[in-house]
């Protein structure tokens, strides 16, 4: 939802939360990047997100990939991830 707030509120009280896996293996990375959420990836990756990690325990993309696929190759989050050595790779077929 992009909501910083609220994601500072929860990193607060369990800073773990940060980095779990949904059931697809998502991270709040790679639906932030997704979204393009600019402050909560930058929020997530000041945290220690992975920014290379992959979705599908390691055979999905990368947050990079997902930001591009959804936001485009100028939006701010692509160019952000960029700037930090972030990979674009998509999931395995």
């Amino acid at each position: 939802m992009g909501d910083l707030d609220w994601l500072k509120r929860i990193a607060k009280s369990n800073s773990e939360i940060l980095h779990k896996e949904d059931a697809n293996g998502w991270l709040p990375l790679h639906e932030g990047a997704r979204a393009g959420h600019v402050d909560v990836v930058e929020f997530l990756v000041k945290s220690g997100a992975a920014i290379n990690r992959r979705t599908n325990r390691g055979a999905g993309g990368t947050a990079l990939y997902f930001a591009r696929k959804s936001q485009g190759k100028k939006h701010p989050v692509v160019k952000l991830l960029e700037s930090i050595g972030a990979l674009d790779i998509g999931p395995e077929l």
